[in-house]
């Protein structure tokens, strides 16, 4: 059996930054680790329902992802903050916040279902601002690759009411009007066509 489980060493831990602290003691150590199994217990079914593509479960999973993150203190155990750590800890560290944000990655590169991604864009912003950037270095990555995915996506289908025109006009009737809005981001995504009809 122990062959088995050496043939596993391959799958990271979750860990929590109240894990690694030296000077913890050993009462506090155990209480440290029963909140992680029980966090992991509560994210379990959460994070599995982020792989239902049936109706809206996912969708839901990642609204109560996100209110756990906001409205809850549940994520502040992964998060490091008095204690300066030095910078390959939180790269190679797995946390419960990092395997959160890399699953709703998946919910909107996986499903490619522009309506989940205001909902993705949502959770991993306010996580991002959360970690402080002290993120896993692969969790870094899939947040790239989650972020080029939507802008791409929203950028290779400018049709009217898809993202990123937030007005529902298309480029093309909004290239010479002046830009309305409220000055975000996803305003100025779209370029004008270099050629068009009305020339």
């Amino acid at each position: 059996m122990q062959s088995c489980f050496n043939s596993m060493e391959f799958i990271p831990t979750i860990d929590c930054p109240a894990l690694s602290e030296l000077s913890l003691s050993p009462s506090a150590r155990n209480a440290a680790v029963v909140l992680l199994q029980a966090r992991t217990s509560v994210l379990t079914p959460i994070l599995t329902a982020c792989y239902t593509q049936h109706g809206g479960s996912a969708l839901m999973a990642v609204d109560g992802l996100t209110r756990l993150l906001n409205e809850t203190d549940f994520f502040t155990p992964d998060v490091v903050t008095v204690v300066p750590r030095n910078e390959t800890e939180c790269s190679t560290r797995l946390t419960l916040l990092d395997l959160a944000i890399q699953v709703v990655c998946d919910v909107a590169t996986s499903s490619s279902r522009e309506t989940s991604f205001i909902t993705c864009i949502d959770f991993v912003g306010d996580a991002l601002r959360f970690a402080g950037g002290n993120l896993n270095a692969r969790t870094i990555g899939y947040v790239l690759r989650f972020y080029l995915f939507v802008f791409y996506f929203g950028a290779s289908i400018p049709t009217a009411g898809s993202w990123p025109n937030s007005e529902g006009s298309s480029p093309v009737k909004r290239r010479g009007e002046k830009k309305k809005g409220s000055g975000s981001v996803a305003d100025g995504l779209v370029d004008p066509p270099l050629l068009d009809n009305d020339e």
